[in-house]
């Protein structure tokens, strides 16, 4: 069987868990830190693509909309619209 240990021992065992632990969790700050900075110019592209795409779409649909008379009022196949004639 093991022996009880000491307060004394139990402390310096946790105080060398704590020193481990915040080693350990630098370095993987500093891992994530280094992957993102090697991502963000693909980033910064795939967002300025994405925002592109929504402006295009955007206007598509507002040059498609300017040509359609706006429906006022719809009663099953009737309906009463306002042309901007």
């Amino acid at each position: 069987m093991t022996e009880p240990r000491t307060a004394d021992q139990v402390s310096r065992d946790l105080e060398q868990e704590r020193t481990e632990l915040v080693t350990a969790v630098a370095s993987v700050r500093n891992d994530l830190r280094e992957t993102l900075m090697r991502q963000v110019p693909r980033l910064a592209a795939g967002g300025a693509g994405l925002l592109g795409l929504l402006a295009i779409r955007g206007l598509a649909r507002r040059r498609s909309r300017k040509h359609q008379p706006a429906e006022v009022y719809r009663l099953g196949r009737f309906a009463l619209v306002e042309h901007d004639d």
